[in-house]
């Protein structure tokens, strides 16, 4: 048994992790309110700023690394096989690549000083996310009997139903809140300022999206299990010159030359 399931675990565990971490430390500071806040409300303020970007740089590292294991595996499972699953499968790889740097955007760009950004990293993550899940819920099902199961099939199903009305949700009712909010700090938003009801349903559907994300994920724990990836081989395709190599020798001297002589040892 191979060590690569323990990619998709780390996600599993150190996400919510982080998540929990920053919210915990952001409801202590009195940073966000504690009803129902957006995940990046609470990495907004040092110190919790310090410790949602860093643990979710890892994070987005730990995922980029599950997608091309699971890239990697498609691929020697169905080497020959049809066209448009292995067209599909270097389609998710870059799909999942770039909804990783998404993650890593969103943890180095916070939503109070570059709102721009944090939010088109947000649309990498979210968005290319869910296209993501679907290819690969699409690729489970034509590989049900040689890498997954019909259950594992019908769990990502249900994921991806959940993360793809989430989405919508998520963004349209934040469209709403935010037109209807009256207030100067939206990190710190209450039911007298306006729009609630449509943040609450904004920002509860963002906590149910992350957690299908991170379910989607753990799915992947049982087929890594079943495969392994050797060491990267290291090859010398270009010699030293002999010219460089001489004179390194007349000035050092040979490795030879190095060798105490009988005379010194005595």
């Amino acid at each position: 048994m191979g060590y690569l399931f323990l990619l998709p675990l780390s996600v599993t565990i150190l996400v919510p992790t982080t998540f929990l971490i920053t919210y915990g430390i952001a409801i202590a500071k009195s940073d966000v309110t504690p009803a129902f806040p957006y995940i990046s409300d609470t990495g907004t303020d040092p110190p919790e700023s310090c410790i949602f970007g860093q643990l979710l740089n890892i994070s987005a590292v730990l995922i980029a690394l599950s997608v091309y294991v699971r890239y990697r595996q498609t691929i020697e499972y169905h080497r020959n096989g049809p066209r448009l699953l292995l067209c599909l499968n270097k389609t998710t790889l870059a799909l999942g690549l770039i909804a990783a740097f998404g993650v890593s955007l969103v943890a180095n760009f916070q939503e109070t000083s570059m709102l721009v950004v944090h939010m088109i990293g947000a649309m990498m993550a979210f968005g290319l996310g869910v296209i993501y899940e679907w290819i690969q819920l699409y690729m489970t099902h034509r590989m049900c009997h040689e890498m997954s199961s019909r259950y594992v099939f019908i769990i990502r199903a249900f994921l991806c139903i959940i993360a793809t009305v989430c989405f919508v949700t998520t963004f349209a009712a934040a469209a709403v809140a935010g037109q209807q909010f009256t207030g100067d700090d939206p990190t710190k938003w209450t039911p007298e300022l306006g729009g609630w009801p449509a943040h609450v349903v904004s920002t509860a559907s963002e906590w149910i999206m992350a957690i299908s994300f991170i379910s989607y994920f753990a799915t992947y724990i049982p087929e890594f299990r079943k495969v392994e990836m050797t060491s990267i081989t290291v090859y010398i395709i270009e010699e030293i010159s002999p010219m460089i190599s001489s004179s390194h020798d007349k000035r050092y001297g040979a490795v030879d030359s190095l060798q105490p002589s009988p005379g010194a040892i005595a």
